[in-house]
């Protein structure tokens, strides 16, 4: 039998807050597996936004060679953004390649693997995913297993308010439990060579209830609830005891990995940095009644922070956030005919302007852009560093300190991007993510700078990497760093399958115990084998369908 490999992911987990609890033995089957295996920070993508750091571990690849840079993107032909999914991926998964080659998988729970890929064995997508549409596994008829197995209620998504905190700190512990119960099922039912599975309590817990834990954060609340205060710290130590229980699954040619994403952190403010772009004469608004009367209510109060704040306390903010990742949603219609959004900017003299996540700016660039004007070369180059030289000294009016730590222009950013490709053009953000630029909020608050109105913690660059398999692993060891787009090649190095050269990553050889069977050259393929490969695999699959 061949080398098998489980990957057991955690969304949003950190060393920061795994250190101290397994130091006080609050994590003894994670502990285990680390201090008898490597481990290594693992360093996200350059913004560690979860679609783009997932996609980069699955291919292999960095964020402009596979095509996930966001949440969302943007429509060709167009100013307005759509969800980006599992299609938009330009390069193929880890388990797409595994299948190829003959290995069975079972893969669980991974962000932005809707619409599933037809693998060689069983496959549930992560969030985003429409579940109400009953399309995320495959096959399709294992959704009625599972069902049948662990309950007609069975998801793997939130459907509760976030900002209900009592309810989705319920909602979060199932969750988790039915991530475990989905894992050890299909375990113990399918033969499998590679198996992964992705909690995401973490991630989804720290957004919200990260003031809670952080007794230095500006909103914490020393009378909130014992349980809201330890709600991340519990949902790491109910991870712990899911790890335990999947450990005693597997066999002694069972190489385990664990991963996150990225890592987490406080986050204080929210940034609109497109008031800044009018400010400097980079945006212009449109000269015309409507956009007139919405940028006095923008400054008199109506905008999407208060908004949110108001959702917020009537309850509405799920129903916001589920029509917000829709295509077409009457309700963000609605909202956008009375707040100041992207389609009042006068994109025939806008030079620049923001939208997503984390911190990007594109320049309106002729050819690329439907209204763009800048002329690619000279001008596009001149603009992206005088912008990116502005933001370096951009600082907070209440501290006088500088706001973003790390900028970039695209050419630094993703040099294997062309220039078409739906990437920033200025890549900025504050390092210890105290600051924070996010989606729907491009116009958000007149001030520059103002409290967040929807999360307390967010992303950082520091994720977490651990390998485990007596006799293969090195013991005890802990790596300098290692980069999510490491894990893939890995793995197929692993599993003694050919590493596409087209990856960016490379096998974390600093694992590797000296002499076992893995200590050895790393066998790579080239695009042209892959793809042949690829036609012969896809036909011999038919035959067995």
């Amino acid at each position: 039998m061949g080398q098998k490999v489980l990957i057991i992911g955690i969304d949003g987990a950190t060393f920061k807050i795994m250190d101290p609890m397994m130091r006080k033995g609050e994590l003894p089957n994670i502990k285990k597996l680390m201090d008898n295996g490597t481990r290594s920070v693992l360093n996200s993508t350059l913004i560690p936004l979860s679609p783009a750091a997932w996609t980069s571990f699955a291919t292999g690849c960095d964020p402009d060679k596979h095509g996930i840079f966001d949440f969302s993107r943007r429509e060709r032909d167009s100013y307005s953004s759509v969800p980006c999914s599992s299609s938009d991926r330009a390069v193929p998964p880890l388990w797409n390649i595994l299948s190829r080659a003959g290995k069975k998988v079972v893969v669980i729970n991974v962000p932005l693997s809707y619409p599933v890929d037809k693998v060689n064995g069983v496959m549930i997508s992560g969030f985003p995913t429409p579940e109400e549409l009953g399309d995320f596994t495959y096959p399709r008829s294992l959704l009625k297993e599972l069902k049948d197995k662990i309950g007609p209620d069975y998801r793997l998504q939130p459907v509760v308010d976030v900002q209900n905190e009592e309810l989705f700190l319920d909602e979060m512990t199932l969750i988790t439990e039915n991530v475990l119960k989905t894992t050890t099922h299909l375990m113990k039912t399918r033969e499998w060579d590679f198996a992964m599975t992705v909690f995401v309590g973490p991630d989804a817990l720290g957004h919200v209830f990260y003031r809670h834990m952080d007794k230095s954060h500006p909103r914490h609340d020393p009378k909130a609830p014992k349980r809201f205060k330890q709600a991340i710290q519990d949902s790491y130590r109910a991870i712990d005891k899911a790890v335990g229980k999947i450990l005693k699954l597997i066999d002694k040619d069972t190489c385990v990995l664990m991963m996150s994403d990225h890592g987490f952190g406080p986050l204080y403010y929210g940034v609109t940095i497109n008031n800044w772009l009018m400010k400097k004469g980079y945006l212009k608004l449109k000269d015309r009644p409507a956009t007139r009367m919405r940028q006095t209510m923008y400054k008199m109060g109506v905008n999407y922070f208060n908004l949110y704040k108001t959702a917020k306390a009537l309850g509405l903010t799920g129903k916001a956030a589920k029509q917000a990742y829709k295509k077409k949603s009457g309700l963000m219609d609605m909202v956008n005919k009375f707040f100041l959004t992207t389609d009042d900017i006068d994109w025939e003299r806008t030079i620049a302007y923001s939208r997503g996540n984390g911190g990007q700016i594109l320049i309106n660039l002729k050819g690329r852009e439907p209204l763009g004007w800048v002329k690619p070369g000279k001008d596009h180059r001149r603009y992206m560093r005088e912008i990116a030289k502005g933001l370096k000294k951009l600082k907070d009016p209440s501290t006088g300190g500088v706001i973003f730590t790390d900028v970039y222009t695209r050419d630094k950013a993703y040099p294997q991007a062309s220039l078409d490709q739906d990437c920033a053009d200025v890549l900025f953000f504050d390092r210890r993510m105290r600051y924070s630029i996010n989606r729907f909020f491009e116009f958000g608050s007149p001030k520059l700078i103002a409290d967040h109105p929807m999360w307390t913690g967010t992303h950082t660059h520091d994720g977490i990497f651990g390998a485990w398999r007596p006799g293969m692993v090195q013991q005890g060891k802990e790596l300098s760093s290692a980069e999510i787009r490491d894990v893939a090649p890995t793995v197929l190095h692993i599993m003694e399958v050919p590493v596409p050269r087209s990856m960016d990553g490379v096998v974390l050889d600093g694992i590797i115990e000296p002499g076992s069977d893995i200590d050895r050259d790393v066998d790579h393929v080239d695009a042209e084998r892959a793809l042949i490969s690829k036609k012969l695999m896809a036909s011999s699959t038919r035959k067995r369908l």
